[in-house]
């Protein structure tokens, strides 16, 4: 799937690492914990960025949140989780950077595996109205299409999607 992006130009595809560059930067355990997160479907919402890089949040342990940028051929980075914050390049930056390459490349995204739709259902029956609300908006946070549907839903204005 091209890079979801109102604005991002051909530059920002055109930045994309390639999974050479990516695989030189971590070690190969890391690499194919990243690539399987790719394969897997992990990567969501990815979009490009002014500064001509790309972010994107990483469905892990936890929803993490990855930017991405070539800076002089250097690639920046930056991910939320533990990994992430001691400056390591980790697994769901390996897995931005495959679906940045992707989506440069105008390959489609890794399709998402198929969800068990009953037990989602039936968990989420079991939930109260107000628990069901905080769920929706910490996911929202973490999704940009979805924080954009809803603030456009509630009639929102002036919210940067």
């Amino acid at each position: 799937m091209p890079i979801d992006s109102p604005g991002a130009s051909a530059a920002v595809a055109a930045a994309a690492p390639t999974p050479t560059q990516l695989r030189q930067l971590v070690e190969d355990g890391i690499f194919m914990h990243g690539e399987t997160c790719f394969s897997e479907g992990a990567v969501r919402a990815l979009r490009g960025r002014a500064n001509g890089g790309v972010e994107a949040r990483v469905d892990g342990t936890r929803a993490y949140r990855v930017r991405l940028r070539l800076d002089d051929g250097a690639l920046d980075y930056d991910c939320s989780c533990p990994l992430g914050q001691d400056g390591d390049f980790c697994p769901h930056a390996v897995a931005v950077g495959l679906a940045w390459h992707a989506g440069a490349a105008g390959q489609p995204m890794a399709a998402v595996p198929d969800r068990d739709v009953a037990d989602m259902r039936s968990y989420l029956l079991g939930l109260d109205k107000a628990a069901l609300i905080d769920l929706l908006i910490d996911q929202a946070r973490h999704d940009g299409h979805l924080h954009g549907r809803l603030a456009t839903a509630a009639g929102v204005k002036g919210i940067d999607h």
